[in-house]
């Protein structure tokens, strides 16, 4: 029926990859304490530290900002009113560390990791290199390079640098998250469960990586075809992190899959709820289920506003089309097939 699945399609989302590393960074707390910093050094560490963990949380879900160390961060319930990117420039506040004392080389690992979350990737591991054979540097800098190349779809050389820290430091967690991250991506999916079971042992009261952790067992799960297994991790993932788009979209999926089309149809609107900006493919698999259930009506304005969200989303025109000509509107079936026929080929030049 076209649905689109978004197996690791998180991977590819820039929270999904900022979460990591902000893992990464608050690892570095421990290293930053053994070291002692001015006053305005310790102004701008605390400055830059608080950017990389809340920048890319949405304003409501501020709540679930965590108390990182009693002696620097008291921000438990901290509200923004103002954008993120308009409070602090993690660039820029750790330009002034460096200028500070060029010499220390916490700050120009923790400027390379920033350079990372930034997507300056070139400069950012020209500069990781440096220190990435100092022993308390070595598994934190692996581990976001093993990212960078991730999110590059250079695997052979993530894997290398990601067992390299888990290698370095066995109870890495989010090492192992981002290895069962990447056996996803290769279809590995029983080792992608491993990576991510060990995950869950060693790192549970780190909810943004256990939370992660549910979803790769759920989309292995998904790709092995164990839908009830897949929807019992995402549902975990909910019940963790409940403001998470694709987890309400993958197990839509599975619901689909199982022939529960109303629980589908439910997971679907919760999804929009949670980003209507991003909806275009909970509209169109929405829009699916309910052609299913016969309500054509509903469907067909599904598949309308998936296209209003996003106009080269090819989907929506596809199963669209189908449905107008089911319904015996021939002309209208057409034209659809037309777009659709367009944006396939449009993509396949690009």
């Amino acid at each position: 029926y076209g649905i689109e699945s978004s197996l690791g399609i998180y991977e590819n989302d820039n929270n999904y990859d900022n979460l990591n590393l902000k893992e990464s960074v608050y690892r570095i707390i421990d290293l930053k304490n053994k070291i002692t910093l001015s006053k305005d050094q310790e102004i701008i560490f605390n400055n830059m530290f608080v950017f990389l963990n809340n920048i890319d949380f949405d304003k409501r879900d501020v709540n679930y900002l965590e108390l990182v160390n009693s002696d620097l961060f008291f921000y438990r319930n901290f509200e923004f009113n103002a954008d993120y990117e308009d409070i602090f420039d993690a660039n820029s506040e750790l330009d002034k560390l460096i200028e500070l004392d060029s010499n220390c080389k916490l700050f120009q690992v923790l400027k390379g990791i920033a350079l990372v979350r930034r997507g300056i990737y070139e400069e950012a591991e020209k500069l990781l290199q440096k220190y990435i054979h100092e022993p308390e540097f070595k598994a934190i800098i692996s581990n976001c390079l093993g990212e960078y190349k991730l999110k590059n779809n250079d695997y052979e050389s993530a894997e290398k640098y990601l067992n390299q820290a888990i290698e370095i430091d066995n109870e890495y967690g989010i090492g192992y998250c981002n290895l069962s991250s990447l056996k996803l991506k290769l279809m590995e999916f029983d080792k992608s469960i491993l990576y991510s079971e060990k995950v869950i042992e060693i790192e549970p009261q780190i909810f943004r990586i256990y939370f992660q952790a549910y979803l790769n067992i759920g989309d292995a799960k998904m790709g092995l075809n164990e839908y009830v297994e897949a929807i019992k991790h995402y549902s975990l993932a909910i019940e963790i992190f409940p403001q998470m788009y694709e987890f309400y979209v993958n197990r839509g999926i599975c619901k689909f899959e199982l022939n529960d089309f109303l629980g589908s149809i439910c997971d679907y609107t919760e999804a929009i709820n949670v980003d209507p900006s991003r909806s275009a493919r909970a509209y169109c698999n929405r829009g699916i289920a309910k052609r299913e259930i016969k309500d054509y009506t509903g469907a067909m304005s599904d598949f309308t506003k998936s296209m209003n969200i996003s106009s080269n989303y090819a989907d929506p025109y596809k199963n669209r089309g189908d449905l107008k000509y089911f319904l015996n509107d021939i002309e209208g079936a057409e034209k659809d097939y037309r777009i659709y026929e367009d944006i396939i080929e449009y993509k396949d030049y690009i």
